[in-house]
């Protein structure tokens, strides 16, 4: 299979097909042994450093998923049934669309009553030294109504339904811009700026705007009627969110 020069081992020049075979295949299992050959001497030539020990890399990741987990579920225990001895087990915390719902509604919530527990406050009544203390509600969407023309806005608060307004005979109002999705932005808008003038229709009485409320507004038959005459500043397109002082 050597060619004339001797450089080189070829079976492509032998007739003979079986004979043929039988070089390719002697020639490929030289090919092979070579290959194991200078393997053996390479890794001779060249020795590995040893082995590494894994075994605290794979504890401390065992650990620390073991730390991660446990933040995302609680454990509860069995002792009813069949069982000897109570029985711990895990619960996992679900993502479900209820879940986000009602941490978004408990979100919401807490943002009201920060707003609320900042503009409450305490005032001393005019005939002695007692305290008393000012409760501010919010008032429900459906028990206002809100009519907006060109120069004025229409307000009516229905106190009927309204168990913590029984009895009540005169209130001060504040009023809190709320953004599309409900939040409210407490000193974003300025009473004074926006309304020229403030008048309670059942009483045909200016209502005076001061600490920006509305001041002294008298109830009558569980309801309010005011008409809002609005300044050139006025934007007629912000939402709102009211808040009754008693």
């Amino acid at each position: 299979m050597e060619n004339e020069s001797h450089t080189s081992l070829s079976c492509d020049h032998i007739k003979d097909i079986k004979i043929q075979e039988n070089a390719k295949r002697f020639l490929n299992n030289i090919s092979n042994r070579l290959g194991e050959v200078f393997a053996e001497i390479l890794k001779l030539q060249n020795p590995s450093d040893g082995k590494i020990d894994t075994s605290e890399v794979l504890y401390s990741v065992e650990r620390n998923f073991r730390k991660e987990l446990s933040k995302e579920i609680s454990t509860v225990q069995l002792t009813k049934g069949n069982l000897k001895e109570p029985k711990t087990v895990v619960k996992v915390k679900g993502n479900s669309k209820k879940d986000k719902r009602q941490e978004k509604k408990k979100k919401k919530e807490s943002q009201l009553k920060k707003i609320i527990n900042r503009l409450t406050r305490k005032s001393k009544l005019e005939d002695g030294d007692q305290e008393k203390e000012v409760s501010l509600i919010p008032m429900k969407p459906e028990a206002v109504k809100r009519i907006v023309l060109r120069e004025k806005e229409l307000l009516q608060f229905d106190f009927t339904n309204v168990m913590e307004y029984a009895g009540e005979t005169n209130c001060n109002i504040s009023m809190v811009v709320i953004d599309g999705t409900g939040k409210p932005y407490e000193k974003e808008f300025n009473l004074g700026k926006n309304y020229r003038e403030v008048m309670n229709i059942g009483q045909k009485k200016i209502c005076k705007i001061e600490d920006n409320k509305i001041k002294s507004v008298s109830i009558m038959d569980g309801k309010i009627q005011l008409e809002l005459k609005v300044t050139d500043y006025f934007n007629n397109s912000l939402k709102f969110m009211y808040y009754v002082e008693v």
